[in-house]
């Protein structure tokens, strides 16, 4: 890295890009006690190619990684009850994907927060976390989970049977536009949900 100053070698790019997302995509499957020390560790290294690099797309790729790091750790912070931080890293995801000018992990980053404030007790937040999450993913992969995860569930909560009903209906319509993966893929990937995440989070 030392003899590319000013850009970022792009197999580090690469590098970085496959490892969040192999965390992304296997979540359920790791030991999220060791992972959170991994992450942290890279999101630092990528604090500091951030400081280096000047190339304007390598940046934004690199953004990019931050933003998705900086996700997980705080679906992390989730796990382990710890709202405060939870919150702080997944308000940090979504403003790297303003940076970025990513709005899918935007999108994606608002799924986050509303999950952090659905376990937190904080219905009415997460209902509006959802919905704003909403105005980013427009109608595409991440719109199922928005309505489906975030909103339904936080309305099932606040006791809006009607606001249910039509969250479901709309999360179908929505996959009807995606492409739906098989099986049950990642809670937390970049992806659409599936048939099987959107029944289940329709049921409960």
């Amino acid at each position: 890295q030392k003899l590319h100053r000013g850009t970022v070698h792009p197999e580090i790019i690469g590098q970085l890009q496959d490892n969040i997302r192999h965390i992304v995509m296997q979540y359920e499957s790791l030991d999220h006690f060791s992972l959170a020390p991994a992450l942290l560790k890279e999101r630092a290294w990528i604090d500091e190619l951030l400081d280096e690099c000047s190339h304007p797309r390598q940046r934004q790729q690199l953004l990019d990684i931050a933003g998705a790091t900086s996700g997980v750790l705080g679906y992390v912070a989730v796990g382990r009850g710890d709202f405060p931080l939870a919150r702080a890293y997944c308000l940090e995801a979504f403003q790297l994907g303003d940076f970025a000018e990513n709005a899918n992990l935007q999108a994606w980053a608002r799924g986050l927060q509303s999950f952090c404030e659905y376990y937190a007790g904080r219905y009415g937040e997460a209902l509006n976390l959802a919905k704003d999450g909403l105005n980013y993913a427009q109608s595409g992969p991440q719109s199922v989970r928005l309505t489906i995860n975030g909103a339904a569930r936080a309305m099932g909560k606040l006791g809006d049977a009607d606001g249910v009903q039509r969250a479901v209906t709309e999360a179908y319509d929505f996959m009807s536009r995606n492409d739906i993966p098989s099986g049950i893929p990642s809670s937390i990937s970049f992806e659409c949900y599936s048939a099987a995440q959107t029944a289940s989070n329709a049921a409960t």
